[in-house]
């Protein structure tokens, strides 16, 4: 995985500064054991050349020199073995091991990138396929504010507030008489009642004004459906009429006119069918 072609290129990167760090102490070190065996060397040759030298200390100068010298060799054969070392590691670093670590990198993200883009096309293909539904949703919404009364819509809400009749007008009663009994609910009380009446409509007398809000959203939702279904079979119905006339106008010798003006009936009621039926689902995309 990507994760794990990350940590060994880090590890790689971690071995190849170790290498430059060995390197480098080695370096340092020979140069400081050469530094020193030539500094010996220097102090050798002072004491064998002054003459009140004893021979003690001309032969101590000589073995520091010597041990110098040894050191120095050592310091210089460890120096050029991490020299080789460091090159042969640092060739196979750059010319093969970290250009493989790469390119399975690079193949990696590759397929990254690929299935990006197609989530990004899948992503595209979906707003595409729901624009359309999301359009026909707010033009029915603007079709439905347009077609709100507030007047009779807020007559309708009163009267669903104030369902109970309006009390009658209060009688001079004479004394020792009984109150005679009345029937009266009030005048507007009963213009507002025939006004409902009035205002029935199909979806009213399909039984669908009389359910909870929730079933009665289900059955409008049923019910569109059908209607947009009888829609589709017509729209095919009058596309293969016209498809018909279509082809008796090219090729007269298929048809005669008796066929001809049957087809051009079909088409006229095809069109009423389907006016009526838009006609219906507006009634119940707008109630």
């Amino acid at each position: 995985t990507r994760k794990n072609l990350m940590h060994t290129a880090s590890q790689m990167q971690t071995e190849y500064k170790d290498w430059q760090s060995s390197l480098e102490r080695l370096q340092q070190k020979y140069e400081k054991s050469a530094k020193d065996a030539d500094v010996a060397s220097q102090a050798y040759t002072r004491v064998n050349e002054d003459m009140n030298a004893t021979k003690a200390q001309v032969e101590k100068s000589r073995l520091h020199m010597v041990h110098k010298q040894d050191l120095m060799e050592r310091c210089k054969g460890e120096y050029i073995i991490q020299v080789e070392t460091t090159n042969n590691n640092q060739h196979d670093y750059y010319r093969q091991r970290f250009p493989e670590v790469i390119n399975q990198m690079q193949h990696c993200e590759e397929g990254r990138v690929e299935q990006i883009g197609h989530l990004l096309t899948e992503s595209c293909q979906l707003h595409a396929d729901i624009i359309p539904h999301i359009t026909e949703s707010l033009t029915n919404m603007v079709s439905s504010c347009n077609s709100i009364n507030p007047v009779e819509d807020s007559a309708l809400l009163m009267e669903e507030r104030t369902n109970n009749p309006y009390p009658s007008d209060h009688q001079f009663i004479e004394y020792g008489c009984k109150p005679q009994p009345t029937s009266s609910f009030g005048q507007h009380n009963q213009s507002i009642r025939k006004k409902r009446e009035k205002k029935k409509t199909k979806v009213d007398r399909d039984g669908y004004q009389h359910l909870p809000p929730e079933k009665r959203k289900k059955a409008f939702k049923k019910k569109i459906k059908e209607i947009q279904d009888k829609i589709d079979v017509e729209l095919k119905a009058r596309t293969g009429v016209e498809d018909i006339l279509e082809l008796y106008s090219k090729k007269p010798e298929l048809g005669n006119d008796k066929a001809i003006e049957e087809s051009r009936q079909q088409l006229d009621m095809i069109a009423a069918t389907l006016e009526k039926l838009h006609t219906e689902l507006h009634t119940y995309q707008c109630y």
